[in-house]
């Protein structure tokens, strides 16, 4: 039997640096698929209601105008003097079309508390779940007054959860 020796080399074994490098030029790649490029935008607004469970008392010099989308129609809500104060204002014909909705009459009624209120700047917009985005918009638009109008009534429009 021969027996055939093998020399054990004095130098430390190198490490194999390819597979390594291999899975580096992967991870590069695949972060590299996996980046975001759109860019996001946000709209910045003030918070429209405290906190779930706190109820505040509403301060006897401010408005407190909100409007309300409901399967209705429209639902404004304000406090005076006198007390809290709500107007409805129903959908023509049904409220399946956004036709239907009186934003004439949203827009009057805006118009009316300006004068009334010249000081106040906000509105809450609170659209119940289903109500087509165009009326949302339409309201929006109803409540900052007509185009081109020099003063808006309600610049400052919030939009909140759904009817309270």
């Amino acid at each position: 039997m021969s027996r055939s020796r093998r020399r054990l080399s004095r130098l430390p074994p190198g490490i194999n640096l390819i597979p390594l490098l291999d899975m580096v030029s992967l991870l590069i790649q695949l972060m590299l698929v996996n980046a975001q490029f759109d860019t996001y935008a946000q709209v910045g607004s003030k918070v429209a209601a405290p906190a779930a469970g706190v109820v505040e008392a509403p301060d006897k010099e401010s408005l407190s105008f909100e409007v309300a989308l409901t399967e209705d129609g429209f639902s404004a809500s304000w406090h005076e003097a006198t007390g809290a104060v709500e107007r409805k204002l129903p959908c023509r014909g049904g409220c399946a079309d956004p036709a239907a909705w009186d934003a004439d009459g949203l827009e009057r009624l805006s118009a009316e508390l300006k004068t009334r209120f010249p000081a106040e700047q906000r509105v809450v917009v609170r659209p119940a779940p289903g109500v087509p985005f165009d009326v949302i918009v339409k309201t929006m638009d109803a409540l900052r007054g007509p185009v081109g109008g020099k003063d808006a009534p309600f610049p400052d429009v919030v939009l909140a959860d759904g009817p309270t």
